[in-house]
């Protein structure tokens, strides 16, 4: 993950609050990811701090609108930026492969956790989990079946081919 500015500009179309919401996500946590910062109120040229403090940067009807998005408080939009997001917003090609590789294990461990599952290996085990984990990294993460097969430490990825197409029928 590189800084936002961190190559030539490209820009993209938010067409709902929905993506609005996450991109502003992305680039208040952007200097988190870099490793800038420990906290997103921490940096100073980041507008996180008008949505969360006295800070009059931004016109009120911009923060009201934001806030009101996320229930209209201050602690929803703090609570909205501890998510997790498995969008990718305007990256380069590497740092696309990067950010989509931790966020891979980012979403193997969240599986791990809500399934009671220690370790990843443990996963092989049990048929429907393993599939539901193959086609949460191939199909919302975008790992290619090689990536997918190194992220849950498996040598077969025509092996995952076959376990998502056999259990998404």
């Amino acid at each position: 993950m590189g800084p936002v500015f961190g190559d030539r500009y490209r820009s993209e179309v938010i067409e709902d609050d929905v993506y609005l919401l996450g991109a502003l996500r992305y680039i208040h946590m952007n200097p988190i990811q870099a490793r800038l910062v420990a906290d997103p109120a921490e940096y100073q040229w980041s507008s996180y701090k008008e949505y969360t403090m006295d800070i009059a940067h931004i016109s009120e009807e911009q923060k009201e609108f934001v806030l009101g998005l996320l229930g209209g408080s201050v602690r929803g939009f703090t609570e909205f930026h501890r998510q997790s997001d498995l969008t990718l917003y305007l990256e380069t090609g590497e740092d696309r492969e990067t950010y989509r590789l931790a966020t891979a294990h980012k979403a193997l461990e969240q599986f791990c956790e809500l399934h009671g599952i220690e370790r990843a290996a443990q996963l092989k085990r049990d048929p429907e989990l393993f599939a539901a984990i193959c086609r949460q990294l191939t199909q919302e993460v975008g790992l290619t079946l090689r990536k997918t097969a190194e992220v849950l430490e498996t040598s077969h990825a025509n092996g995952i081919s076959s376990v998502i197409s056999r259990k998404s029928h």
